[in-house]
């Protein structure tokens, strides 16, 4: 089974089990309430560090996901070690918050693109 089919059956194991954890709802973020709708998921993510929201404090939720955010869920998931080499796709740079999980998985052969356009979203 490639790598990105794998990180993602993790993430969905990670939130059916995580349906039976007793969280506080919305502990993490400003944003979210017990009134908004996968709050409860979005806080254990949390809690295992694989979703990490804004530098605001937010989380967004009405936002669409990018490509970029994706990637890096996956790759926090994975446990995977963080990538040392930038230089494979033209359009990220080593600081950027996605930048190891996009290094890590060209490295690890489950993409191989010139161009990752991290910003683009998922869904509009």
């Amino acid at each position: 089974m490639c790598f990105l089919k794998k990180c993602t059956a993790a993430v969905l194991a990670l939130c059916l089990t995580a349906s039976f954890a007793a969280v506080t709802a919305g502990a993490a973020f400003s944003d979210l309430g017990a009134e908004t709708p996968n709050t409860e998921y979005v806080d254990i993510l949390t809690k295992k560090g694989i979703v990490k929201g804004f530098d605001d404090g937010n989380f967004r939720p009405a936002e669409a996901c990018t490509r970029g955010q994706f990637l890096t869920f996956l790759w926090r998931a994975s446990d995977a070690p963080a990538a040392k080499k930038y230089d494979e796709i033209k359009d990220v740079r080593g600081g950027e918050y996605y930048a190891s999980a996009v290094s890590g998985t060209v490295q690890s052969r489950s993409i191989s693109e010139t161009y990752f356009s991290a910003v683009a979203k998922m869904i509009d």
